[in-house]
């Protein structure tokens, strides 16, 4: 293998964050011309179903990681042999996953719409949107592993314009299907032909980009897919209890309120993602690869060094966004998507406190899986989803939306105070109090820039127009950032 450059940890985190400018952009555009055009309702059944095909990662059984870790791993050693053993593997496995997939969307469709007691006139596309999901989830198995050969060696910025053009295809298609009277299923349309459309241009420039590598069904190994299933199912363990953390709550919803809450609630969701993409993209993604290379290597000072760079860099950015979120997060969403989703800026206030510690830490994940140390983290994950599943269920029918919440952010809160900071200290070998010192000084600024903006009633009058919002929100920013960097040191070092 020709040895490459590594890029830039800043390049890839820049390159990361552009496309989730674009992603939020759009999402931001898409979500209120979406709702005037199928109704509360049919916005609701809309965030439903995606929560119900998100439970079809789980049946990635943790490959998709381990193909992130052994590309990398592989690279680093410039085992090509290896590499295209391990990617034709995984290639077979995504492959049949991906027609179990689709073949299981025309099974369930019908017994979930009555399982939800889908209204007579919503049934019909109930049904054809979960096929639909389904086929487009299929495809999507496929052509993420492509996507993930070429971030796994860190040229992201070659994936990003990838998913920059089908975020903006998608986008255009949805926008077209609704305006001719598609309706919901247009949005299912518009999926479907994103999806086989990312296949193909994956499968090419992972092609084009690394000559080395080929498909060619002789190299699938069922010793590799054992190696990969051996790393793998411990992930997916995490993987289930993130689907169950994040795609729960519609669930418990839909089944004891209706699918109109579920509309309600998801806006606060839908900013909570944004949120999360946006701190996992500009660290987490970035830092993984790197983490596995050095450790396959040896390189165990660098790799702890390393470690704490990005920690400081996740806890000042998610911190930082949760202040903003706090303090103007019911002025956005009164100019977004109007008054009568109001509802859901308590929720965002309970699931920001428990997602931004989460967010702070998210680092710690990619050293988990990098270090092959992931098992009792993922058990762990396992044990808050299901108390979150438990406590939303009871708590739903004493608070309601709110209580569903609440579901979510205690578990969480129990996990990433107590527990995390304790276990990934003892992993990268390391003092708690040196982890936690990484996020201090952002947690104490976020504190104190929430208590003197509410207590001095800091309001807005923003009369149904985002630029007063955001125009507030600069000094807010610029005192963040500029204290942050006065009182502590090196907050990022990397390059």
């Amino acid at each position: 293998m020709k040895s490459l450059k590594k890029p830039s940890l800043l390049v890839n985190s820049f390159s990361n964050c552009g496309t989730l400018i674009t992603s939020v952009s759009v999402g931001l555009f898409l979500t209120p011309y979406i709702i005037s055009h199928v109704g509360k309702s049919g916005y609701g059944i809309w965030i439903l179903i995606g929560s119900l095909i998100g439970y079809y990662g789980i049946l990635d059984l943790g490959i998709k990681s381990a193909v992130s870790r052994y590309v990398a791993k592989y690279a680093g050693q410039k085992n090509d042999e290896a590499l295209n053993e391990m990617i034709n593997t995984a290639f077979g496995f995504f492959l049949c996953v991906g027609l179990f997939s689709i073949a299981a969307s025309f099974l369930v469709a019908g017994p979930l719409s009555v399982f939800f007691k889908m209204p007579a006139q919503d049934m019909e596309s109930f049904k054809r949107l979960v096929v639909l999901f389904g086929i487009a989830t299929g495809l999507n198995f496929p052509a993420n592993l492509f996507s993930v050969v070429i971030r796994a060696h860190e040229r992201f910025v070659v994936a990003n314009n990838i998913s920059v053009f089908i975020i903006l295809l998608r986008a255009l298609l949805i926008f077209f299907f609704l305006k001719y009277g598609f309706g919901l299923v247009g949005i299912g349309y518009a999926y479907v032909i994103v999806s086989i459309l990312m296949l193909v241009l994956n499968y090419h420039y992972c092609c084009v980009i690394f000559a080395h590598l080929y498909i060619n069904s002789k190299l699938i190994s069922m010793s590799m897919l054992k190696r990969l299933l051996g790393f793998g199912l411990i992930t997916s363990i995490l993987e289930v209890a993130n689907i169950m953390r994040f795609h729960l709550d519609s669930f418990v919803i839909a089944k004891f309120m209706d699918v109109a809450h579920v509309a309600i609630y998801g806006i606060a969701a839908m900013l909570i993602k944004y949120f999360l993409e946006f701190v996992a993209k500009s660290t987490q993604l970035v830092f993984s690869p790197r983490f596995a290379s050095l450790y396959g290597v040896g390189k165990i000072d660098e790799l702890r060094m390393l470690f704490l760079d990005s920690l400081r860099v996740s806890s000042f950015l998610s911190f930082g966004i949760a202040t903003i979120l706090f303090l103007f997060g019911r002025n956005f969403i009164e100019i977004w998507v109007g008054k009568t989703y109001l509802d859901a800026y308590p929720i965002l206030i309970v699931l920001l406190c428990s997602y931004s510690f989460a967010l702070a830490q998210t680092p710690g994940i990619s050293l988990v899986y990098a270090v092959k140390k992931h098992l009792f983290f993922a058990v762990i994950s396992v044990g808050e989803a299901m108390i979150n599943l438990g406590l939303s269920i009871f708590l739903v029918f004493h608070f309601g939306l709110f209580g569903v919440a609440l579901g979510t952010a205690i578990p969480m809160l129990i996990v990433k105070i107590l527990i995390q900071p304790l276990y990934i200290s003892k992993v990268i070998e390391i003092s708690w109090v040196e982890y936690v010192r990484q996020l201090f000084w952002p947690l104490l600024l976020s504190f104190i820039i929430i208590f003197v903006a509410k207590n001095f009633s800091f309001s807005i009058n923003a009369s149904g127009v985002l630029f007063p919002v955001v125009m507030c929100c600069i000094p807010i920013i610029l005192l963040y950032v500029s204290t942050y960097f006065l009182f502590s040191k090196r907050v990022c070092s990397v390059a």
